[in-house]
């Protein structure tokens, strides 16, 4: 009898916590990319708070997209090698872009 009942239990805590889990989620949320291990926010912006620490502006020359944010992250870690991620938010011309380096609370 107690292992029914233990199993029971189990199966409920399991199903409550799944049904929990799964209201918490919406579609927006996904996965960012991290590079020189910094998380990349790239116009979006993270869920969890964080603390601004700096706005950088910088130009690099590159071809593609992928080559600026690994540019970017790197030039952002010597800077402030305090920083968890960036966050693209906009930009001026061509590759000369500004970003927020930020810390999560």
């Amino acid at each position: 009898m107690k292992k029914i009942a233990t199993t029971l239990l189990i199966v409920i805590a399991a199903t409550i916590a799944n049904a929990q889990t799964g209201a918490e989620i919406k579609k927006s949320y996904a996965e960012v990319n991290q590079y020189s291990g910094l998380y990349v926010f790239y116009f979006c912006k993270p869920v969890k708070e964080y603390e601004h620490i700096a706005t950088i502006k910088k130009t690099f020359v590159v071809e593609n997209t992928n080559e600026f944010l690994q540019k970017a992250a790197s030039y952002s870690k010597k800077l402030h090698p305090d920083g968890e991620a960036l966050i693209f938010n906009g930009s001026t011309s061509g590759w000369a872009d500004y970003w927020d380096v930020v810390k999560f609370k």
